[in-house]
């Protein structure tokens, strides 16, 4: 079993702890975890983890493939600078989401495809 988990926001403290404690557990069980994570957290997070060839860190920044995602990004991005024209404030919130979820989606899925992931574990994110 390969698993991905996306961890995009999180909290120092317990939070974080039970992160470590989950991921040290399952890279005993499991074949593969890949844990994504923002650029500026990946070297901490590689202190507080065990050194294990189970476990591959993969930073939370969309690919430079093209995907249908990847376009999704773009095509949102553009109707929000179109957008700033207006000063709609509820649709400005409303596109921010879209562009969130859109690029969530293309770097768990751009991981899935590169590690052949078989789950995905949300509930941190």
């Amino acid at each position: 079993m390969r698993l991905i988990i996306p961890i995009e926001f999180y909290r120092h403290g317990g939070v974080e702890r039970v992160i470590v404690s989950l991921i040290s557990e399952l890279s005993n069980q499991i074949e593969k975890i890949i844990v994504i994570l923002p650029p500026k957290d990946l070297k901490y997070f590689q202190k507080l983890l065990p050194k294990s060839e189970k476990i591959v860190y993969e930073p939370f920044q969309l690919p430079n493939k093209k995907t249908f995602d990847t376009s999704m990004v773009g095509f949102w991005n553009k109707i929000l600078s179109f957008n700033k024209l207006f000063k709609n404030n509820p649709q400005k919130k409303y596109i921010n989401q879209k562009i969130s979820q859109h690029r969530s989606q293309a770097i768990i899925n751009y991981s899935i495809e590169k590690y052949q992931a078989t789950h995905c574990l949300y509930a941190l994110t």
